[in-house]
């Protein structure tokens, strides 16, 4: 087995349990809708608008759900390294400085990184 292996038999598991969640959740939503519609007592009329209407927002959830199953992100998010670069020879400090500029990610992505170590401090 591969060192991906574990991760993969994981997404498999988690593909079929959510996709299990998603069959039961519409076998209920539209098993309940058409039991309304069955044994309301509005006219023909408003059965079928209210059936046209119903259907179409179940259709709209499930095209939303693929849209978010489907759906890449095309924006590469870099985590930042967990140390300073060492400076190269021949690299004065502006440069450096220009470089660090240049290479830091954006600060509300920087804020959602998880901490890289453990650092000791000094309470006294």
């Amino acid at each position: 087995m591969g060192p991906y292996a574990n991760s993969r038999i994981i997404s498999v598991i988690t593909w079929i349990i959510g996709s299990l969640i998603m069959a039961i959740n519409m076998y209920y939503l539209g098993g309940g809708f058409i039991k309304l519609l069955l044994h309301s007592r509005l006219n023909t009329t408003s059965k079928v608008f209210t059936g046209i209407f119903g259907f179409m927002g179940m259709l709209l959830y499930l095209v939303g759900i693929a849209f978010l199953v489907f759906y890449r992100n095309k924006e590469i998010n870099h985590i930042m390294p967990p140390r300073e670069p060492e400076p190269e020879a021949g690299c004065n400090s502006s440069e450096m400085e220009v470089h660090r500029a240049v290479s830091l990610p954006r600060d509300d992505i920087v804020s959602m990184q998880l901490p890289q170590g453990r650092v000791m401090f000094d309470l006294e």
